[in-house]
């Protein structure tokens, strides 16, 4: 057996904590990693269509309803769907029905487009909202 004399042992061990007590700081320094993006779960978003479904449909191959067919609805043009009538306030829409766009509409539409018809009176929850616009983007393709 091989002797160790204490007194190496001793500063090697000390030089050991040392090191050990300055790896907290230099860590602390490091920012945490940021989780990925939650992603909208697509499969809560069809569920969430069930809401939708009196009026709407995502099935290109079914006529409108009382609303528009909504089959790739996401980068459409709002207002613009052939063969539907639109109220005044959204056949005379200037913008898209971007991700952000369907955000806010699906919260509060009549305040996204006053004098639409559509008497929905929104989904509070951006989670559930979010899920929606995320199954609205896989229809139609």
């Amino acid at each position: 057996m091989t002797r160790v004399h204490p007194a190496p042992l001793a500063a090697a061990l000390a030089g050991a904590a040392l090191a050990l007590a300055a790896l907290p700081a230099a860590t602390a320094a490091q920012p945490a990693p940021v989780a990925p993006a939650a992603r909208p779960d697509v499969a809560k978003g069809k569920a969430q269509f069930a809401r939708c479904m009196a009026c709407h449909s995502v099935d290109p191959a079914k006529p409108r309803g009382i609303g528009p067919n909504l089959a790739g609805v996401v980068g459409r043009a709002a207002g613009k769907q052939p063969g539907f009538k639109y109220t005044p306030a959204l056949a005379g829409a200037r913008f898209k029905w971007t991700p952000e766009k369907l955000d806010a509409f699906i919260a509060k539409p009549r305040e996204v487009v006053p004098g639409t018809n559509m008497v929905f009176a929104g989904i509070a929850d951006p989670a559930a909202r979010k899920a929606l616009i995320a199954y609205l983007g896989t229809t139609g393709k």
